[in-house]
């Protein structure tokens, strides 16, 4: 070969390895990003597997709205069959919603990795099973679930919050759980929150409470302050009588959506800040909620794209949805988040 010809030949080896940088940096930034606000969900999900190469999963887990309803409503069909079985063994109505609690145990904060995520939801299994299994008098059905979290965006809410109602337990319970990472893990954009949300049974408040307490005598949860809620269902919302029919059917919505966020009874792929209310505590917040109301904003949406601060970025969501499948996969009948 000439000279010429070499140096062509090395010319072009180092403009495809420039383009090949440039390329990777600008998928690394996108997977970064955060979408708009108003961007629906389909779109946030799509995109996301599509850029981490993961299309095959736009269909299939939990975060997909008609994979979750089908999850959702075989959840409520054993949920109804046990209350028709306890319904029938009892004297009256306030006897029988006596005997049912929703458990909320909060395991850990995981990094951010599908592959060390879901031998840590393997783990809980096994060990929430064994708990439930040795506690005389105990009915248990419920799901895990995992939410990508921002320790950042809630402490940023917390300095913003000036009332003493902020909620900031949620804050709270994480800086607990993070504290038990590596200290080279503790400054991480994302967790994931590992926890397990379940319907429990049994035949007396005395059942309940040994079972609370097998569930604190587990050193990793029993350390971490409100880490375990074992709560009656609610009899009222807004005002008005709730059934139990009603409230287990919303409990299995709820329990099967696979993350992050739920306001009418709709999941969001945007970082939930507290446990309860929905966060407007600071402007980006508030923008989250107003824009559709206000005509400079939507002109300022229309014109630049109004980022939403609440967002989970395109990699968290791909992340998510990884984790959501192999734990879903755990089970041949795609039903391995339950216990």
């Amino acid at each position: 070969m000439s000279k010429t010809g070499s140096s062509r030949q090395t010319f072009r080896k180092q403009i495809a390895k420039r383009s090949a940088l440039t390329v990777s940096a600008i998928r690394e930034e996108v997977a970064q990003s955060k979408f708009y606000v108003g961007s629906h969900n389909k779109v946030r999900l799509r995109k996301s597997l599509a850029l981490s190469g993961r299309l095959d999963l736009a269909e299939t887990t939990l975060l997909t709205p008609s994979v979750h309803k089908i999850h959702a409503d075989r959840l409520a069909e054993r949920y109804l069959r046990k209350w028709v079985q306890v319904r029938a063994a009892c004297h009256n109505l306030d006897q029988a919603r006596a005997r049912f609690r929703f458990l909320t145990l909060l395991d850990c904060l995981e990094v951010p990795d599908p592959d060390i995520a879901i031998k840590t939801i393997v783990a809980l299994k096994e060990a929430l099973s064994k708990v439930a299994a040795e506690s005389t008098g105990i009915w248990m059905l419920g799901a895990v679930e995992v939410e990508v979290v921002s320790l950042e965006m809630m402490r940023q809410n917390r300095e913003l919050t000036t009332t003493a109602s902020g909620e900031m337990r949620k804050l709270d319970v994480c800086e607990a759980l993070l504290a038990r990472l590596p200290k080279r893990q503790r400054h991480l954009p994302c967790y994931l929150l590992i926890h397990f949300h379940g319907v429990v049974s049994a035949v007396s408040s005395h059942r309940f409470d040994q079972f609370e307490q097998n569930l604190r005598s587990v050193k990793r949860w029993g350390s971490v302050t409100r880490g375990i809620e074992l709560k009656r269902l609610s009899t009222a919302f807004k005002g008005r009588s709730k059934s139990m029919e009603s409230n287990l059917k919303d409990i299995a919505r709820y329990i099967t959506k696979g993350g992050n966020d739920w306001i009418g009874n709709k999941a969001y792929l945007r970082y939930k800040l507290s446990f309860d209310a929905r966060d407007t505590s600071d402007e980006d917040a508030w923008v989250q909620e107003n824009w559709r109301k206000n005509e400079l904003l939507k002109k300022e949406r229309i014109e630049e794209g109004l980022e939403d601060a609440l967002s989970l970025t395109h990699s968290e969501i791909a992340c998510l949805a990884d984790v959501i499948d192999r734990m879903m996969r755990l089970q041949k009948n795609r039903l391995g988040y339950l216990i």
